[in-house]
């Protein structure tokens, strides 16, 4: 986010300043919206490549603004501020059980102003479920009994002017066997599984082998849908988050399209999604091949499914201005063929408020790779969350720094980080002097550094009026 926000127009820039943002270096100086932009330290900016050299200046070195105001031309000098993310968060899954929010833990101190709660997962809600017992389900995750997590945590964030946001793993129900318990959600209803071509006439629930033998719902199923709506509904109306997070919000992992076998290895070949395809375009997609021409128009029902039950996820979630936010894959068209998740669609249909792409990389080149691939496919206007995973795969912390840089010269909203378990302090501490530092800090220790950069800054400023003046008078 540049000390200047202007209007975008494919990869150039308009010169004029669409609006500035409060309280920052642009601002304070007297630049307005309606100005035009003719050159910024007598560099003429005609590409966003230009601002981009131009704003790769360390903060606290001086620049000049020339603007066109109403044809007055006018100089501004003045010192970028850089912005803040505008959000930050992090994930908490099953295992952070007990963990302390106080004002100095490494997490407030970073910058985190999000807590991403694992909620719903594993077919399990870690809060007592009325919608659950009905269901005949499990009511509440048994490490849990006797508390209410989910409302002590919205809680204590509140508390620590911190957002909570639901984390709800849809079609996933984990991977341990429905028989394992007779309330599991496939061992009560085995029809809402989610089934390949290959073990289609499978009599028990089919694990998908590449994660984990984990078992999924079946997004066709309008029995499994108005169960998980009633479950986001039952949340946005007992404890208001300030968000939910769809993940597992597609079918389960299959092959690459490339790939022989690809076709046995698609999901979605249940009865329910076999008959409502059939009743619309008489025929069984049993019998559709890849080769076939209906097989684009199978592949897009199943796509549809998942858009379906966000819009009608977003139904419930605007209306109560709670942010809703999905998890999805980069590589729009790996994402099409493997994971049926259309999110072109939700962003173009603005049935989200966010993207959470999953950047599953330490290098900086792969990630702005990923990060361009969204961007070229989602509206101008839609918010991207990085989700960055350099902690979890125990990256080097400078490595999640540039991966930090190339999403913000990428022009994204914010970074949400995977996960709180391998967050370690090394991670924490670079965020937190180098990345989030708080504008104004209550540490003793930041106040002085706050204190010091100004100095210097005041210094500069005063040396650079000296030389301007010594020369005046030669």
């Amino acid at each position: 986010v540049y000390f200047i926000l202007v209007s975008t127009s494919g990869t150039y820039i308009s010169n004029e300043v669409e609006k500035t943002v409060e309280g920052y270096a642009s601002q304070t100086a007297g630049i307005q919206a309606g100005d035009k932009i003719i050159s910024i330290d007598d560099k003429k900016v005609k590409s966003k490549y230009d601002l981009d050299k131009i704003m790769a200046k360390n903060n606290g070195e001086e620049i000049n603004v020339k603007v066109d105001r109403n044809g007055n031309i006018i100089d501004f000098k003045l010192i970028p501020t850089e912005v803040k993310t505008k959000v930050t968060g992090i994930y908490l899954d099953e295992n952070a059980k007990i963990i302390t929010m106080d004002k100095n833990s490494s997490s407030k101190k970073a910058g985190i102003e999000n807590i991403f709660l694992e909620t719903f997962y594993h077919g399990k809600t870690i809060y007592p479920s009325k919608v659950a017992r009905q269901y005949g389900f499990i009511e509440q995750n048994e490490n849990f009994y006797g508390f209410d997590p989910l409302e002590a945590f919205i809680k204590e964030a509140h508390a620590r002017d911190m957002k909570l946001h639901v984390w709800f793993e849809t079609f996933y129900v984990g991977n341990k066997k429905p028989s394992s318990n007779p309330k599991h959600i496939l061992n009560v209803c085995p029809s809402w599984a989610n089934v390949t071509k290959a073990l289609y006439a499978s009599s028990e629930p089919v694990p998908s082998l590449s994660e984990h033998n984990g078992y999924f719902l079946d997004p066709a199923n309008e029995n499994v849908t108005c169960f998980l709506l009633q479950l986001i509904k039952e949340i946005s109306n007992k404890y208001h988050p300030d968000g939910i997070n769809l993940d597992y919000i597609r079918y389960p992992q299959t092959i690459a399209k490339k790939y022989a076998g690809y076709e046995r290895a698609n999901w979605g070949y249940t009865q329910s999604a076999r008959t409502a395809f059939f009743n619309l375009y008489g025929k069984d997609p049993l019998d559709i091949s890849v080769s076939d021409p209906m097989w684009d128009l199978w592949a897009k029902f199943r796509q549809n499914k998942i858009s379906d039950f966000i819009c009608q996820a977003s139904h419930i979630t605007k209306p109560k201005k709670i942010m809703l936010t999905a998890i999805i894959f980069p590589d729009r068209q790996k994402s099409l063929d493997i994971k049926m998740q259309d999110w072109k669609k939700w962003a173009d249909e603005s049935y989200l408020d966010a993207l959470i792409p999953l950047i599953l990389t330490c290098d900086k080149n792969t990630a702005s790779f990923l990060i361009s691939d969204i961007k070229n496919n989602a509206r101008p206007k839609t918010k991207i969350f990085c989700g960055l995973f350099v902690p979890f795969m125990q990256g080097n912390p400078d490595d999640m720094l540039r991966i930090i840089h190339q999403a913000r010269k990428l022009n994204t909203n914010g970074i949400v980080i995977f996960d709180y378990n391998h967050f370690l302090d090394k991670y924490a501490n670079v965020l937190s002097q180098r990345v989030f530092n708080p504008k104004f800090s209550s540490l003793d220790d930041n106040n002085e550094k706050n204190t010091n950069i100004k100095k210097q800054l005041n210094e500069k400023q005063k040396q650079k009026k000296r030389k301007f003046f010594k020369k005046r008078k030669k």
